[in-house]
């Protein structure tokens, strides 16, 4: 029912929409740009998701530790500080002291 509410009042925007060909055109080009901007969200996303899942594998591996048990063991001696936030990048420095690893 919600579906079909949702194609209803699509279809009731779009009826609303000019039709001269410059809007059109104009809106065609708002269209393109949108949807460039969404993949290259897509594609950081994905690389972000991509390092993330590589970080967990290397600490399982190397240090033999569990996800959870790798969140309780930073929560106790990471030491985390934002050095650069600048709208849409930032840089944030985590360490953790090399007596903790051996």
């Amino acid at each position: 029912m919600a579906q079909r509410s949702n194609k209803s009042s699509l279809l009731a925007s779009l009826s609303s929409l000019p039709t001269d060909n410059a809007s059109v055109e104009a809106a065609w080009r708002q269209v393109l740009l949108l949807r460039e901007l969404s993949w290259d969200e897509r594609v950081i996303a994905r690389q972000r998701r991509a390092e993330a899942e590589a970080a967990k594998e290397a600490a399982e591996n190397d240090y033999g530790m569990s996800q959870g048990e790798a969140y309780m063991f930073l929560s106790q001696c990471l030491e985390a500080r934002v050095t650069q936030f600048v709208n849409p990048s930032y840089s944030y420095v985590a360490k953790v002291a090399s007596k903790y690893l051996v």
